[in-house]
C-alpha cells in the first residue's frame, strides 16, 4: 500500500503548514484592514461577513490538508496514529465542524439576539465548540450541534439587548473627531470591554455609526445623555427586524 501512495518529508509538512498559517494570517489580517477602508459600511458589512465565510471555510480545510501531508509521510503508521487521534475527539470534533457549518450558512455573530427554546439571550462570543448566550439569568455554552439540529431564531435589527448601534454625528464644530471619541469610549464606565467598540465614518462624513456593548441594557440612556453632553447628537433607531434561520425540528 505504501508503494502506490506518493512519499513526503517532515519538510514537507512544514511547508504545508507556513503555507496554510500565511493563508490564514492573510484572511484574519484582510478582517482588520477592511475595517480601516472608507467606504459604505453596509458594503463593509458585507465584506466583512464574506471574509469570516471564507476564514470558517478555510479552517477546516487547513487542517484536512496538513493531515494528509502528516499521514503521506509514514503513511501506515502516521494513519494509525490519525485514525486514533480522530476516534478520541470524535465528540470536539463534531462540535467544531458543526460550527463552522453555522458560521458558513447563518449570520451568527457577537451581538445578535438568539432565541433557543424558551431561552433568548445575546451572543457574546462564538467560541470553538459553541456560542456563549448571554441570558436574564447568566452567561451559558450552547453546542453548535444542539443549534444545528433543534433550531434556533435570530432577531436583526439595529439594537439587540446590550449590544446597541447609534449613528452619531457633531452637533457642533467643537465636538471631538474620531481619535478623540475613541478614546473618550476608553474611559466610559457604561462598556462592556469583552466586547470592543466599533466606530465606522459614514459615507457623509459627518457622523459615525457606533456599535457598542453596554454592561448593563439599563445603562442605554445614561450612555446617550453622556454622548450628547460630549456635543454629538444620536440619530432616532428603527424597529428591529426579526427572521427565523431554522425551525424547530422534532429530535
Amino acid at each position: 500500500m505504501e508503494q502506490l501512495l506518493p512519499s513526503l518529508l517532515w519538510s514537507d509538512l512544514f511547508k504545508a503548514v507556513l503555507v496554510t498559517g500565511l493563508v490564514y494570517a492573510g484572511l484574519s489580517f484582510g478582517r482588520l484592514l477592511l475595517q480601516g477602508l472608507r467606504i459604505n459600511d453596509s458594503r463593509k458589512r458585507v465584506l466583512g461577513n464574506g471574509l469570516a465565510r471564507i476564514r470558517a471555510f478555510y479552517e477546516p480545510l487547513a487542517l484536512i490538508v496538513i493531515g494528509v501531508v502528516f499521514v503521506l509521510i509514514n503513511p501506515l503508521m502516521h494513519s494509525l496514529i490519525m485514525g486514533s487521534v480522530v476516534a478520541m475527539s470524535w465528540s470536539p470534533l463534531r462540535e467544531y465542524l458543526s460550527g463552522r457549518f453555522l458560521r458558513i450558512t447563518t449570520e451568527l455573530r457577537p451581538g445578535q439576539e438568539l432565541i433557543f427554546g424558551q431561552e433568548e439571550g445575546t451572543i457574546r462570543s462564538l467560541d470553538t465548540f459553541g456560542l456563549q448566550l448571554q441570558t436574564a439569568a447568566g452567561s451559558r455554552l450552547i453546542g453548535y450541534r444542539r443549534l444545528k439540529n433543534e433550531g434556533f431564531t435570530l432577531q436583526q435589527g439595529s439594537r439587540t439587548s446590550g449590544f446597541h448601534e447609534l449613528q452619531i454625528a457633531r452637533a457642533d464644530a467643537d465636538a471631538a473627531g474620531t481619535e478623540r471619541l475613541e478614546h473618550r469610549l476608553f474611559t466610559c464606565t457604561y462598556l462592556d470591554w469583552r466586547h470592543q467598540p466599533e466606530l465606522f465614518a459614514l459615507p457623509d462624513q459627518r457622523g459615525w455609526q457606533l456599535r457598542v456593548l453596554l454592561r448593563c441594557g439599563d445603562h442605554l440612556p445614561a450612555f446617550r445623555q453622556l454622548l450628547e453632553e460630549w456635543g454629538y447628537t444620536i440619530a432616532p433607531q428603527a424597529a428591529p427586524r426579526t427572521s427565523s434561520l431554522f425551525q424547530d425540528r422534532p429530535n
